[in-house]
C-alpha cells in the first residue's frame, strides 16, 4: 500500500495507519458490520483515500471524527456512501475548515510543499464534500457505536466503539505531541479519563500505531502540564513533532 499500512485491530476493524510524508497524513479505519462496511476518516489526499475505500471494499458508510483536513479532505472519494458526523463538526467543515483549505491552496500556489508536489493537480481542485447526516450525543451502526463527550481536540470530536477497539480520530495520538491549538486541552484531558472508563482493549488512535490503555494517562498528563503553561516537562521531550509545545502554547493564548 502507498499510503497508509493496513493493521488488523480486532472486532472487525482494519485500521488504516498513515505512512510518513505520503498522502494519508491522518490515520482512518473501516469496520465489517455484517451487511454494510463502515469507514472512520477519509485521510487527506484523494489518491489516499481511494486506496482506502478500495481496502474497505465499496463501504455505504462514512463517519468523519472531527472536521481537520487530514479526516475529512477524502470525502469526496466516497460518492456512494452516507457521510455522517456530529452537527457541530459539519458547519466547522463549512466555515473554518473551508477557509483554512483556501488559505492552504494560496500559499502552495506561491511555494509547494515537496510532500504534496504528486498531489497538487488534484488538491488545487480539491473542495469538502460536507456530511449527509448528523448527530448530537450518539449515532447506532448496528455492532458499532459513534458518540461524541463534546470537544477537546476540536469544538467537537466524535469516537467509535466496537467489540473491544475504540477508533478515537484525534482524541489520541501516539508517540508524539498532539496538535491543541483548536481545542480545550483540560476538557480534552476530561474526555481521555472518561474513554478509560469504558471497555476496551485496542485503540486507532488519529496518528501513530494501534495502541492500548496505557497510551492514555501520559496524553492526558501532557494537556494538563499544557493547560498549566510554562516550560515543557522533561518526560514529553522524547516525543515526536517537539515544535509543536511552543505552537500549543501560542495558540491557546491568541
Amino acid at each position: 500500500m502507498t499510503h497508509a499500512d493496513f493493521v488488523d485491530a480486532g472486532s472487525g476493524v482494519h485500521a488504516a495507519i498513515a505512512k510518513p510524508d505520503r498522502g494519508a497524513v491522518g490515520n482512518a479505519a473501516f469496520i465489517d458490520l455484517g451487511d454494510e462496511t463502515l469507514v472512520v476518516d477519509t485521510h487527506y489526499a484523494p489518491a489516499a483515500a481511494r486506496e482506502l475505500r478500495d481496502a474497505a471494499g465499496a463501504p455505504s458508510l462514512v463517519l468523519n471524527t472531527h472536521w481537520h483536513g487530514d479526516h475529512v479532505l477524502g470525502n469526496g472519494e466516497f460518492a456512494d456512501a452516507t457521510i455522517v458526523s456530529t452537527s457541530r463538526t459539519r458547519e466547522l467543515m463549512a466555515t473554518i475548515g473551508a477557509e483554512r483549505l483556501a488559505a492552504q491552496k494560496q500559499a502552495w500556489e506561491e511555494e509547494l510543499p515537496a510532500e504534496i508536489e504528486e498531489h497538487w493537480p488534484e488538491l488545487r481542485s480539491l473542495t469538502h464534500r460536507l456530511p449527509d447526516e448528523t448527530f448530537e450525543d450518539s449515532r447506532d451502526f448496528g455492532r458499532a457505536r459513534a458518540r461524541t463527550y463534546g470537544g477537546g481536540h476540536t469544538e467537537s470530536d466524535a469516537f467509535v466503539l466496537v467489540g473491544g477497539v475504540l477508533i478515537a480520530g484525534d482524541l489520541v495520538v501516539v508517540g508524539m505531541q498532539p496538535w491543541a491549538g483548536h481545542g480545550d486541552p483540560v476538557a480534552w484531558a476530561g474526555i481521555l479519563e472518561r474513554l478509560l472508563e469504558l471497555e476496551w482493549e485496542a485503540c486507532v488512535p488519529g496518528h501513530g500505531p494501534v495502541c492500548g490503555r496505557d497510551a492514555l494517562p501520559p496524553l492526558r498528563e501532557y494537556l494538563l502540564a499544557l493547560a498549566e503553561g510554562g516550560e515543557l516537562p522533561e518526560r514529553f521531550r522524547d516525543w515526536g513533532q517537539p515544535e509543536m509545545w511552543q505552537r500549543n502554547l501560542e495558540a491557546l493564548r491568541s
